[in-house]
């Protein structure tokens, strides 16, 4: 069961431009674009295009990119021919293009969501996450309408949120420097994930970029 707070699934990825970044991939082998494995530069690379200065999740990123868009091509996500670098994101040749943009990956996610027996919540938010006395999660509270929900995880809770570009408010908290910034995203993305892991200890990293 997923829960989300919009009248439909998507967020800033549906408004995107399907701009993917990734080496190694079928389409660039098929295409002869793509280099061959340079850690530190896809590394550093990662690193821009997410805004971190964790060398960790930049690494993590890097390494899993071209087989996360091998999957969304397998899975049905269109992507254009072209695979090259783009001004802005990397000199490297490893940036490809949705078919469709943003909207046209969010679509087939859906179905293939829908398609595996995944049921959707939407104009649910969820508000705190339910931890049992081990302080493991085991399930959400959520408000559907005005009306609570409590839904129970029987294997885990996956976050799949965190975005706060919406809040102005939480651009402030995250990065003193971009306080003044006006939100450049969608309404949902209010960083609601952030707050419900962080009441629960989490400590995010702060970012030091303003988008």
């Amino acid at each position: 069961c997923c829960v989300e707070k919009a009248s439909a699934v998507g967020g800033d990825s549906a408004l995107s431009d399907g701009i993917l970044g990734g080496w190694g991939t079928k389409l660039a082998k098929s295409r002869a674009s793509t280099p061959t494995r340079r850690r530190v530069p896809l590394v550093h690379a990662s690193s821009r295009m997410v805004r971190t200065e964790d060398p960790a999740i930049a690494r993590v990123l890097a390494d899993k990119s071209g087989e996360t868009i091998d999957w969304l091509q397998e899975m049905g996500v269109p992507f254009l021919k072209e695979v090259g670098p783009l001004f802005g994101y990397t000199e490297l040749p490893v940036i490809h293009h949705v078919d469709g943009k943003g909207a046209e990956m969010v679509r087939v996610l859906a179905e293939t969501a829908e398609k595996a027996g995944v049921g959707t919540l939407t104009d649910t938010s969820a508000t705190k996450l339910v931890a049992d006395a081990d302080g493991r999660v085991i399930g959400v509270e959520a408000v559907q309408k005005k009306n609570p929900v409590r839904i129970k995880a029987n294997k885990g809770v996956v976050m799949a949120t965190g975005s706060f570009a919406g809040s102005t408010a939480m651009i402030g908290q995250m990065n003193a420097e971009c306080a003044n910034l006006l939100p450049g995203s969608n309404p949902g993305a209010t960083g609601d994930g952030l707050v419900m892991a962080m009441e629960l200890g989490a400590t995010p990293h702060a970012s030091r970029t303003c988008r």
